[in-house]
This record gives structure tokens, sequence and C-alpha cells, in this order.
């Protein structure tokens, strides 16, 4: 799907996650060209789905997105991407 909104001939707008929308703008040289809304199309997050029987490894990694949120590690990933 982005490959076509990228490469195709025209696109006039595009609903993608805020994070993933910067970041293809700035590679693709494009912030000159089109704006971010302020709105949220959504006030719902978003969620990992996994398998009941993948309950250990869910308690892991919300254990390590708790650490690196709390240290600030996790900000700091993601302001490479805006």
């Amino acid at each position: 799907m982005f490959n076509f909104l990228l490469h195709g001939e025209r696109f006039d707008a595009a609903v993608v996650d805020l994070l993933v929308g910067k970041w293809i703008l700035k590679n693709e040289g494009l912030q000159d060209q089109f704006s971010v809304s302020s709105g949220d199309i959504s006030s719902y997050g978003f969620r990992l789905m996994v398998r009941k029987e993948s309950r250990p490894f869910v308690d892991k990694f919300n254990a390590e997105l708790a650490r690196i949120r709390e240290n600030g590690e996790l900000a700091a990933i993601l302001a490479n991407y805006q």
C-alpha cells in the first residue's frame, strides 16, 4: 500500500499511524508537500494480540516496555521517527 502511495501517479491524502507517516514523509523528502493533521482519527491505541500460550512472552514484553518507558529510552527511540 505505501509503495503505491509513494510511487503512484498521485495521491492527495493517506491515513497512517502518525510516526509511520512522518517517517515516510521524511525519508521520501516529502515533508514540504504534505501537512499532518492535528486531530486523531481514533482515541484507541495500538494493541499487540498473541495466543494465550504466549503469556510468558507477553509478561516479558510488558516488563521491558515499562522499563524503557520509565527510563526514557522509548521516547528516544520514537524521536528518531518524528
